[in-house]
């Protein structure tokens, strides 16, 4: 330290074996367009990465969320297309309609030693440990296995919860159910890459008036609902805390609950570890971006001695569907951004 000031913060973990990545591509692809009114392109990859480099999940007890580490052989296979179509047109009208798809699967080859060694830490750990505040919190942690996905979801998975105790009843990775949650019973619940995602949207021209509207949308892939684990069933039940701890959580015999009984016991608590229960179908549609323009004529604005000028609206975050309920505070509220421009060439 120097005057009460930190001379030097250590901005991430190291990692001296650290080598460059590798990539071999191979990609065939084709583009048609017809009578000027229809464009659509495909095209079909296949890309070996060796020595892939990834951030790797870290506990929060390291001190880093994370780390750069090589992964060692992976495979992506997928494909893109493109389509605009010239859907009306007349000498004062033009509407175009575009679209795209992409999907993209990825299988690891092989694992470094590093990341072995990784992935016991993982099979041994429940992803808990103390914040700077002393507070328990958690963590879904990644593993990285032979023959499945860099962004596959490992958890215990569940039978739900017992009518009758309020307990979560788990299956062993044998397939037996079981009371006791165990770390080496995690198997592959989900994938957070979706089995095709794009965009799609209008371009519409009308004299001098410009309107575009673009929509982004996802399917197939899945989410692990971290905040309903925080805000539900880890919460402080001493504290302010989710609706939900009231009314959805299991509290006599014969209960059909979705989460497990409350703490009973002001100085313990039975935890929730990462469970399939909380794994979540995360499909969505999003109107991400809408424009409207319009150019003034020119014998309007001559006088003036303009050249040109134009008016703009822009809009974003307009409109959010999802499968997955976004849960949103004060600190991250939903917000309907808007800006109005005005553009004048003399």
């Amino acid at each position: 330290r120097y005057d009460g000031n930190v001379g030097v913060l250590l901005e991430a973990m190291g990692n001296k074996d650290l080598k460059w990545q590798n990539t071999k591509m191979y990609e065939c692809g084709a583009t048609v367009g017809l009578f000027n009114r229809l464009d659509f392109s495909m095209s079909f990859y296949n890309r070996l990465t060796t020595d892939m480099v990834l951030p790797i999940t870290t506990p929060p007890s390291i001190g880093f969320d994370s780390y750069i580490s090589n992964l060692g052989r992976m495979r992506n296979t997928g494909y893109e297309l493109t389509l605009r179509v010239l859907a009306y047109k007349t000498p004062s009208l033009n509407v175009y309609l575009f679209g795209s798809a992409t999907h993209n699967r990825n299988r690891i080859l092989s694992i470094s030693s590093a990341l072995e060694a990784y992935n016991k830490k993982v099979d041994s750990s429940d992803g808990y440990s103390d914040n700077e505040y002393k507070q328990l919190t958690h963590k879904l942690l990644t593993k990285y296995e032979e023959g499945e996905s860099t962004t596959a979801i490992y958890a215990v998975r569940s039978l739900g919860i017992d009518p009758m105790t309020g307990k979560e009843l788990f299956l062993t990775k044998e397939g037996n159910p079981t009371w006791t949650w165990n770390a080496d019973d995690k198997v592959v619940v989900g994938d957070t890459e979706p089995k095709v995602r794009g965009t799609f949207g209008t371009n519409i021209s009308w004299k001098g008036l410009y309107f575009n509207a673009t929509f982004s949308y996802s399917y197939g892939g899945q989410a692990y609902n971290n905040t309903l684990v925080d805000m539900v069933e880890n919460s402080n039940k001493y504290q302010n805390v989710d609706k939900r701890v009231l009314t959805d959580t299991w509290q006599k015999v014969g209960d059909i609950a979705r989460y497990k009984a409350n703490v009973t016991s002001r100085y313990s608590q039975e935890y929730t570890y990462a469970s399939s229960r909380f794994v979540q179908d995360y499909n969505y549609l999003q109107l991400s971006s809408l424009s409207l323009q319009y150019e003034m004529p020119k014998k309007l604005i001559r006088p003036l001695c303009m050249e040109s000028l134009r008016w703009s609206f822009n809009m974003s975050d307009i409109m959010y569907l999802s499968t997955v309920k976004r849960e949103r505070g004060t600190s991250y509220p939903y917000a309907h951004s808007f800006s109005i421009g005005l553009r004048a060439n003399f």
